[in-house]
């Protein structure tokens, strides 16, 4: 993954940030099923949630 921006500001909450990610999801032998794909996002954003108290803006 990469954090490719972190905001706090106008909109987000007083004590949080607003942290952008860009995650490559691939295989190296074959092009991924949207099912798969959406299966692996909801993982990370369940794992967010979780660990950090994050949530999806």
């Amino acid at each position: 993954y990469t954090v490719f921006d972190v905001y706090t500001g106008d909109g987000v909450e007083a004590g949080r940030k607003s942290v952008a990610l860009s995650l490559i999801l691939q295989d190296f032998s074959r092009t991924l099923e949207e099912t798969e794909i959406n299966i692996a996002m909801d993982q990370v954003i369940g794992l967010l949630k979780t660990e950090l108290k994050a949530s999806l803006r």
